[in-house]
């Protein structure tokens, strides 16, 4: 069975869309967990009232835990051997369950640490952010995507993950690291998995200005220093080492210090492009308006 976690606050304006897009898949052994995380709109009474017209829909009420600890909280009262997360404001692609169902046979889940990643399409219907309407991610149809978007993953492989640390504001950038450093295999499976949506309540708004986002990148990206700390004993010395480089980099890139981000060794050329480009506000504007090029359009 597989078990779709899905936190959720104040998204009565998507989620009946969200869950519909989930429960109609033709792939049925699975539960949707839904956690509200406190919130204060109709989110309770929607998905409260979804819930009694399917049993595979479980929600949950705990109040406000915010979405790491929502979403601990889902994966506490998830019974499945596969797990998924799942936006509530994003729409699964028709038909994706099925085709991770028929990679999932050659794996056992409860001895294997193995996540099978799948690919994004954005899409919004907001017109501010029409321009990001069908930017595949990523652009290749081959490389996997370590994003806690685009993944299911076994129920040992959750075990390792789990908890999510609550001191940042979500699951990305923890389970980013875990699927880079930790898992035994990435799996590709090149389809689309979900119509990621573009908005103005997204974590990280693609129009938000620099001060606004800069403090949100921060907050995840410091996750590394707590990642190698938690997982030290699993960790060789070289990706300790590399870690503390990234945290080291961010920081550099939170402070505006461009120079040294360029003088830095050991990281790549990507990664001091992609710091600089961040690490400012006029940058910051370039990166945007070439966002299309920087991700690409299918």
């Amino acid at each position: 069975m597989f078990s779709i976690l899905m936190p959720a606050y104040n998204e009565e304006l998507h989620i009946e869309e969200a869950i519909r897009s989930i429960l109609d898949q033709s792939y049925q052994d699975i539960e949707l967990l839904v956690v509200d995380d406190g919130s204060v709109d109709n989110t309770w009474d929607i998905i409260s009232r979804l819930s009694k017209t399917d049993n595979r829909l479980k929600v949950f009420h705990p109040g406000k835990l915010g979405k790491n600890g929502a979403t601990n909280y889902a994966k506490e009262h998830a019974k499945g051997e596969w797990f998924s997360f799942f936006g509530a404001d994003d729409i699964m692609e028709p038909g994706i369950l099925e085709k991770w169902y028929d990679i999932t046979k050659r794996f056992d889940p409860l001895n294997d640490d193995i996540v099978i990643s799948s690919r994004i399409k954005m899409f919004s219907t907001d017109k501010r952010y029409k321009s990001f309407d069908g930017i595949e991610i990523p652009k290749k149809k081959d490389d996997v995507v370590k994003s806690g978007a685009a993944f299911l993953a076994t129920r040992k492989t959750m075990e390792e993950l789990f908890p999510l640390p609550v001191d940042f504001p979500n699951e990305d950038g923890w389970m980013k690291l875990y699927f880079e450093f930790l898992a035994d295999e990435m799996v590709p499976c090149p389809e689309i998995c979900i119509n990621y949506r573009i908005h103005d309540g997204n974590s990280i708004n693609k129009k938000a200005k620099y001060k606004d986002f800069t403090e949100k990148l921060h907050k995840r990206s410091i996750v590394t220093k707590t990642f190698a700390e938690r997982y030290k004993d699993r960790l060789s010395q070289h990706d300790i080492e590399e870690l503390n480089k990234r945290y080291m980099l961010e920081n550099y890139r939170y402070t505006g210090k461009s120079l040294k981000i360029i003088a830095f060794k050991g990281i790549s050329v990507a990664d001091k492009l992609r710091a600089l480009f961040l690490s400012n506000s006029v940058l910051y504007m370039i990166k945007v308006n070439l966002s299309r090029l920087f991700l690409g359009r299918s």
